[in-house]
């Protein structure tokens, strides 16, 4: 009972010493998880203990032990959600991690969460620049998309760049360590005080001390929003122009598009029908397009979200949108039980884009539902094959065990 008291007394004193230095509940999760333990409690005795203060102190402990990792947005630290598109648009977005981690897209930046869970985090910035500060945690992995580009993380400070209109990537290290795969380089490892920059189409790559660039290559910032026909503005993409007459506008974004930039899906979708369904499947861009489907998704409504990933594919056919959408049409039929059915999606997505930003997940999906439909020997082949792309990747367990069992 005394060792049991001792333990709770000197972790009621690290929390509030951690919560008079942090003023976010995931900084002190963070610091709490690296404090380091003086003494062992036995499991019995901690068995035992039915005090109510204890009790808390036991409830506390495990709402701080490491584990499934989730993240909030902005500085209301609303709750973030798997596959949400983020968007900058007018002032930096943070994205606050449970395990101390914190990324800020930049204003005019744009990305999405691709998966979180006890195994690490994937991320893709689709466009824009972003800071990095990762926590170095055992046994978790991080990784970021940019375009082409993948960038391995372990526990570092970094600025990332990706410029979809000319295809630039641009990395500055500013501690830790980095490794690229992408256009012209394999496992690039990046170390700190150095800025990575390449051109995806002609795989052309610089490794320079960042003494001798001034700032990594961004976008350019937005023109002002003025207001426009809603018409309009429910049809043009944004940062676009639009001819009224003499007067150029710029586009501000819909209302289901802010709606969604708030996690609020279910009601982006009610005011994307309110702003005319059809219309939308027939003008959106392709950025928008694919954003719409993902907003029908996370609203729940599976068979809006596939109508918008068909249009998707019938419209910006060849792209690498279209080979994601092929991928999201895989998982939605995967996820209501058409396992078979999501072979041929996730087979299209690997065909069409085999180094693109779904194809790690197309083919860990596509091993997992071999495996499930009980074709054992292809389910193994893919299982190789994922493991000689993707060794450290979201399905390296499953595929190592299916190829032991295989043996």
């Amino acid at each position: 009972m005394n060792d049991m008291k001792q333990f709770a007394g000197e972790y009621r004193a690290a929390m509030d010493r951690h919560l008079a230095t942090h003023s976010r509940l995931a900084d002190v999760r963070a610091a709490l998880v690296n404090e380091p333990v003086r003494r062992r409690v036995p499991f019995r005795t901690m068995a035992l203990v039915a005090a109510p203060s204890l009790a808390a102190a036991a409830l506390l402990l495990w709402m701080f032990l490491p584990g499934s990792l989730s993240f909030t947005m902005g500085a209301k630290d609303v709750p973030g959600k798997e596959g949400a598109w983020l968007s900058a648009q007018r002032a930096d977005l943070p994205l606050h991690f449970t395990d101390g981690t914190t990324v800020i897209l930049r204003t005019g930046a744009d990305g999405r969460i691709d998966a979180i869970n006890e195994d690490g985090v994937r991320m893709s910035l689709n466009r824009g620049d972003a800071r990095f500060h990762v926590i170095h945690r055992d046994n978790i992995a991080w990784f970021v998309n940019a375009g082409p580009y993948r960038v391995r993380v372990v526990g570092t400070q970094f600025e990332l760049a990706w410029t979809p209109e000319n295809r630039m990537f641009s990395l500055r290290l500013h501690e830790g360590e980095v490794t690229v795969d992408g256009p012209g380089m394999r496992q690039q490892r990046v170390t700190p005080g150095f800025v990575l920059q390449g051109q995806a189409d002609s795989g052309r790559v610089v490794l320079t001390p960042a003494a001798a660039v001034t700032a990594i290559p961004s976008p350019a910032p937005l023109a002002p929003a003025v207001a426009i026909d809603p018409d309009t503005a429910a049809t043009t993409p944004p940062g676009q122009t639009v001819a009224r007459g003499k007067i150029q506008a710029v586009s501000r974004p819909s209302e289901w598009q802010q709606l969604a930039r708030e996690a609020r899906y279910e009601d982006a979708l009610t005011a994307a029908r309110r702003a005319g369904w059809d219309r939308l499947l027939s003008r959106l861009d392709e950025r928008d397009l694919f954003a719409l489907g993902e907003t029908a998704r996370l609203a729940g409504a599976v068979n809006d979200a596939l109508v918008v990933y068909r249009q998707v594919r019938a419209r910006f056919e060849g792209t690498a949108t279209a080979a994601d959408a092929a991928f999201m049409i895989g998982r939605l039929k995967q996820a209501g039980g058409d396992v078979a059915g999501s072979l041929s999606w996730y087979e299209i997505c690997l065909r069409e884009s085999p180094a693109g930003r779904s194809a790690p997940d197309a083919a860990g999906r596509r091993m997992e539902a071999l495996h499930k439909t009980g074709d054992l020997d292809d389910a193994a082949r893919a299982a190789a094959d994922y493991l000689q792309k993707w060794p450290k990747g979201s399905y390296a367990a499953l595929a190592q065990q299916l190829v032991q069992t295989n043996r």
